[in-house]
């Protein structure tokens, strides 16, 4: 972001501030920013979080700012390459930041990755609220974000926000109208009707969403020589969870593939 487009955010803030103190004078408001040293304006922020200025005017009390950030790890990169936002224009850093001003180093709370029992309570959480039950689909993220965490591709890591991606992909294609006909498209309409008689097409197409949606959040992301091996894994990993013989990991992704290329 800019220095301008930050203040426009800040001052936008601020204005819900008022709106809250309307309600209740005593209020306090805590202020969130994510990936806040990917910005060239670090100077901007530090005066903002640590001296609680903005541009030189002090900022109201009551409002606690506080931001999450990957680590800055020192660049190999010479001198010559780097670009005037500040980052190698060929950088081998494992995240594209900037380092944190030294007046905050001592406010930052390092926080480690996440593990596999993170992701499964976090998981239950979310499944216990859904009216869709996830059996099986859970199994399959845990399995996608292992894969990411073993393989180390560059600057790729598993997280939460990947988990909450294939939540939502999975719903979008469970749900929406858009959705249900990207799934129900390649059906054979003799094989759906013999498997509605037997109560069995609800699963199939469950399967469908399910594997898709991890295509979408992890297959498409990986390099291309480890493609092979999520798809053999995957497709173990789903018969073991109750995947139907019908549902395929490898013609769910090629059918989608061919409906976004040539029918959209």
């Amino acid at each position: 972001m800019t220095a301008l487009q930050i203040k426009t955010k800040v001052e936008g803030i601020l204005r819900e501030v008022e709106r809250v103190r309307q309600l209740d004078k005593n209020a306090n408001v805590v202020v969130f920013v994510d990936e806040f040293n990917t910005t060239s304006q670090m100077g901007l922020l530090k005066e903002i979080f640590v001296d609680k200025h903005m541009d030189g005017k002090k900022l109201p009390d009551g409002v606690f700012w506080i931001a999450a950030m990957n680590q800055f790890i020192e660049s190999k990169v010479p001198k010559e390459r780097i670009t005037y936002t500040g980052t190698g224009a060929v950088s081998n850093k494992p995240y594209a930041v900037r380092p944190e001003p030294m007046s905050m180093s001592s406010l930052i709370l390092d926080f480690p990755h996440l593990r596999t029992s993170n992701e499964s309570r976090f998981l239950q959480a979310i499944s216990e609220l859904q009216q869709d039950r996830l059996d099986g689909f859970t199994d399959l993220i845990l399995f996608g974000q292992q894969f990411l965490r073993d393989h180390k591709m560059e600057r790729i890591e598993a997280s939460i926000r990947d988990i909450m991606r294939a939540l939502q992909l999975y719903k979008y294609f469970r749900t929406s109208e858009a959705g249900k006909y990207i799934i129900t498209r390649e059906t054979n309409q003799e094989q759906s009707t013999r498997l509605k008689s037997t109560g069995l097409e609800d699963t199939r197409l469950k399967w469908r969403c399910m594997y898709l949606a991890m295509g979408l959040t992890y297959f498409f992301r990986l390099e291309s020589s480890l493609r092979a091996d999520f798809l053999n894994k995957i497709q173990e990993e789903g018969r073991k969870f109750g995947c139907p013989l019908s549902v395929n990991f490898n013609e769910v992704i090629e059918q989608s593939k061919t409906f976004v290329f040539c029918e959209l």
